[in-house]
């Protein structure tokens, strides 16, 4: 954008100034925009992507939760997620001590990896946490392992507990 500015300009300052500027006002409009559906052509939906954008601009939801043991799914779900916190459930120490990282509320949860209640667990966590409410809820986003090349995604919004 200001390639030759910078190599051969006399005011590289400006230019980085403006450079910042346009940056921010892109930004900003971005954050604005309303959720949308999310498309790829080669995939498909990406439900992900378009529930954590509802999440995002949802005022009742507090928060956006992830169910990893090694910390893959997390992470992929940290990169999505823009302003609402991030809770990372686990049951590895090892992995709740490296998603710490991250900046993200990770809570260590002794639960088995075929377990199916989500709900209990995400409830067990979030009371950890100190996170109670009536009228908010958190969003959950489970990644299952289908093959060795396919997952699937389970979204759903949780109560927080009371």
């Amino acid at each position: 954008m200001g390639s030759e500015e910078f190599a051969i300009g006399r005011f590289p300052h400006e230019v980085v100034s403006a450079i910042r500027s346009v940056s921010r006002e892109v930004d900003a409009e971005r954050r604005e925009l309303p959720p949308r559906a999310y498309a790829d052509p080669e995939h498909g939906f990406d439900r992900e992507r378009a529930g954590i954008a509802w999440a995002e601009h949802s005022a009742h939801v507090r928060c956006v939760v992830a169910i990893s043991s090694f910390g893959g799914n997390a992470r992929k779900i940290y990169r999505r997620r823009k302003r609402k916190p991030l809770v990372i459930i686990t049951n590895e120490p090892a992995t709740a001590r490296y998603l710490q990282l991250f900046g993200a509320h990770v809570v260590l949860v002794d639960y088995d990896r075929g377990e199916l209640d989500h709900t209990a667990i995400v409830q067990v966590a979030l009371r950890k946490l100190g996170w109670t409410g009536t009228d908010e809820s958190a969003l959950l986003v489970v990644r299952h392992r289908v093959s060795k090349t396919k997952t699937t995604s389970k979204i759903e919004e949780v109560p927080l507990p009371t």
